[in-house]
């Protein structure tokens, strides 16, 4: 019996468990692939549906209007009938540009799927959220930005989502929730909901400890009341580039630090918070 999906980021690799043994099944490629598209940047999973970020494609929906990586994302769906996972869409934002890097990072939850385009606009960073219609095609329904943006904020960097809430990371943000007291590239993340229909920003987040090039937003997570967010530049009071990674709660309120996580053998350079992920 088959227990477990994964994706393996590079080409794209997908595995299935069967007991304790993972067994490659698919290797994914989109169908207009060039050299240096890197495909599998980022990937992800939820349900039948597979993402992958091509950060580097030149190339729009249709395969024309090449722009130098402006980047794209390739939706994959299984076929329980053909037991195959198959190209079901290419994705690309409507406002398009040479040098976006959409696709740096993916996302995808039911039938709505978010991606980054952190090089947008001088690097302030966007990101772009997707829905599957009931006709089966995936089109764009919003473009998150930061309220307030600044050039090389990367607001995009990280991105995740989980039903009606998504979180996306901005490692060189220099200001805190309240958009004042500068720390360069301390960094935050931005929680948008949905509600009747439409996404809005309900909340920054920012570590409880921030400092200067913490890169706090590199990396992050979400499911149902919980956020994880990753700061693999943070410094301990002995050791640089330790890292660290900060829990969140939602209270019914708002979104609420509970926790720092560090690894107990920290070391220099360890980098502790490059990638994260929460599941309960």
């Amino acid at each position: 019996m088959k227990t477990l999906i994964l994706l393996f980021a590079s080409i794209g690799f997908c595995l299935t468990s069967q007991g304790q043994n993972f067994t490659e099944i698919v290797k994914l490629e989109s169908d207009d692939q060039q050299s240096d598209d890197n495909h599998g940047i980022s990937v992800a999973i939820s349900g039948n549906y597979i993402i992958s970020g091509a950060w580097h494609e030149d190339h729009d929906g249709n395969g024309a209007n090449p722009l130098n990586n402006a980047g794209a994302a390739y939706i994959y769906r299984y076929n329980s009938t053909s037991d195959d996972w198959t190209q079901e869409a290419k994705l690309v934002p409507a406002d398009r540009e040479a040098f976006d890097a959409f696709g740096i990072s993916v996302d995808i939850s039911g039938t709505y799927a978010v991606i980054g385009a952190v090089e947008k606009n001088a690097a302030r960073g966007a990101a772009y959220v997707f829905e599957r219609n009931s006709s089966g095609i995936w089109v764009q329904v919003a473009k998150l930005e930061a309220p307030i943006q600044q050039s090389s904020d990367r607001f995009g960097a990280s991105v995740a989502i989980d039903g009606n809430n998504i979180i996306v990371g901005a490692y060189h943000e220099d200001e805190d929730q309240n958009d004042v007291n500068t720390l360069q590239n301390a960094g935050s993340a931005y929680i948008f909901s949905r509600v009747t229909g439409s996404w809005g920003l309900s909340q920054k987040i920012v570590a409880s400890d921030r400092d200067t090039n913490d890169y706090f937003g590199y990396s992050v997570g979400i499911w149902d009341n919980k956020i994880i967010v990753g700061a693999y530049n943070r410094n301990t009071a002995t050791l640089n580039e330790y890292g660290g990674a900060y829990a969140f709660t939602y209270n019914g309120v708002d979104w609420e630090q509970t926790r720092i996580l560090e690894a107990v053998d920290q070391y220099l350079g360890d980098r502790f918070g490059w990638s994260v992920d929460v599941y309960d």
